[in-house]
């Protein structure tokens, strides 16, 4: 990520140049701020591409995280009846952040190996799209 969008020009630690789509998202209870007593993260919930789960591995950005905040259609770049924040980006400190599928991000991709991050932003769909070609 360093390489391909330097850290030093990071204006703003929310904007779409800090972060990179993982392919991390949530699969399971789906609908909001479902947590279980005690617990905000459940990794069962959450699957990277090939369908496994973090395990207990996770580097959420702080102890807020996930929060999975609500938006409706108009809000932000809200186009359906709600938005959910279950899409995982992570920035050039390899922290997690739950977001938006509508916002656009490069993507990272384990291709053989090594990782490869592309140069133009898309949305969390567009990405999962262009991870499998």
């Amino acid at each position: 990520l360093q390489i391909a969008y330097p850290k030093e020009e990071v204006e703003n630690k929310w904007g779409p140049e800090g972060w990179v789509w993982a392919g991390l998202r949530k699969a399971k209870n789906n609908v909001g701020r479902k947590f279980i007593k005690g617990n905000r993260y459940t990794p069962q919930d959450w699957v990277w591409p090939d369908g496994s789960s973090p395990t207990k591995f996770s580097k959420w950005f702080n102890t807020q995280q996930p929060d999975q905040a609500v938006q409706r259609r108009g809000q932000g770049g809200c186009k359906e009846k709600r938005c959910y924040q279950n899409n995982v980006r992570i920035n050039h400190d390899g922290k997690w952040d739950d977001t938006y599928k509508y916002k656009k991000h490069p993507y990272a991709c384990d291709y053989q190996g090594k990782y490869i991050i592309s140069d133009t932003r898309q949305d969390s769909e567009g990405a999962k799209i262009q991870r499998e070609e």
